[in-house]
């Protein structure tokens, strides 16, 4: 026997409404982590050694990076700063030396700090 299009209709519906319903159960329907992507978090910006720089941004996951114009980078006498990475030593590069993002998108979830790094 063949299904009408109402029945179809009506199955995708019910499923659409039992997924909504088991996720407002959960923590989170976003990861495993329970840190939700839609929330804003905050950059912090750690000199790693040398003094200034930018004050804490919000960021937000798939969002353009936060612009840092207008902000200073830091200083460390004797050495030029070389950007900002998400690991004190050999990170992946958020900020060049001249504070532009190196990407178009936050990729991060949950609040993170971006070291500076040194030459």
């Amino acid at each position: 026997m063949k299904k009408s299009l109402t029945d179809k209709l009506q199955k995708k519906v019910f499923f659409l409404i039992m997924v909504t319903f088991v996720c407002s159960l959960s923590v989170s329907c976003s990861d495993s982590s329970g840190l939700d992507p839609t929330a804003t978090y905050t950059i912090t910006f750690d000199p790693n050694g040398g003094i200034g720089g930018p004050d804490p941004m919000p960021a937000i996951y798939g969002t353009p990076m936060p612009n840092l114009s207008g902000q200073s980078a830091p200083t460390k006498q004797g050495d030029s700063f070389i950007g900002y990475f998400d690991a004190p030593d050999v990170g992946e590069m958020y900020y060049n030396r001249d504070l532009v993002p190196m990407f178009d998108y936050w990729d991060k979830i949950g609040d993170t700090t971006l070291f500076a790094e040194w030459e």
